[in-house]
């Protein structure tokens, strides 16, 4: 279970990551890259933001979390910010999540927010729990 989780935050991050080179010719891609990061919002989201009681399973995901979520963090402030939310995707993927947190808000998307000294941090999710 540990070498497909690690694969999926590899390819998101990667995927995400090359985005950010993309010259404006390739634009077409970033449009797919913009679902990535919205599903991949989604996906990740429960994960950093949930307590996880068990040691070894926390400590693991956290660090796969500290290699994925400053990449998430700099798409959205460098592409989504920029391009825009994509109100089709969320119009389509509205909600609630299972913290009861309205999906998209931007209280929701508070998981990808990190203070400027500790974007490199190797804690980054230690501060996620829910109360």
């Amino acid at each position: 279970m540990e070498f497909i989780f690690n694969k999926i935050i590899t390819c998101i991050r990667s995927r995400i990551a090359e985005s950010l080179y993309l010259p404006p010719e390739r634009s077409s891609h970033r449009k797919n890259t913009h679902l990535l990061f919205y599903t991949s919002a989604m996906y990740l989201r429960p994960l950093a933001t949930t307590f996880i009681w068990h040691d070894q399973t926390r400590d693991f995901i956290f660090t796969q979390l500290n290699h994925v979520l400053p990449t998430m963090a700099r798409y959205r402030r460098e592409v989504f910010h920029g391009k825009g939310a994509n109100s089709a995707i969320e119009h389509r993927f509205r909600g609630k999540d299972v913290d009861l947190a309205i999906r998209f808000s931007p209280e929701w998307w508070n998981f990808l927010d990190t203070p400027p000294d500790d974007s490199s941090s190797s804690h980054l999710c230690d501060s996620y729990t829910v109360a």
